[in-house]
């Protein structure tokens, strides 16, 4: 239901950018177009999501 509601706020524009700053990575992961993972304000991973694997990027997050 949260998934939907995120995907909505879109409203089917392509040049709309969400933020969203989510402690469930699972949820997380299927709403992706890019992942951009931030590490004490330096980005260490910014891909497109199909050019990033799910293991690579919980390495990236998880602490």
């Amino acid at each position: 239901m949260k998934g939907r509601r995120v995907r909505d706020l879109s409203g089917g524009q392509q040049q709309l950018a969400i933020v969203l700053a989510e402690q469930y990575f699972d949820f997380a992961y299927g709403l992706e177009d890019e992942f951009c993972v931030l590490n004490r304000e330096e980005s260490v991973l910014s891909k497109p999501a199909s050019a990033v694997a799910k293991h690579e990027t919980l390495e990236r997050v998880s602490i």
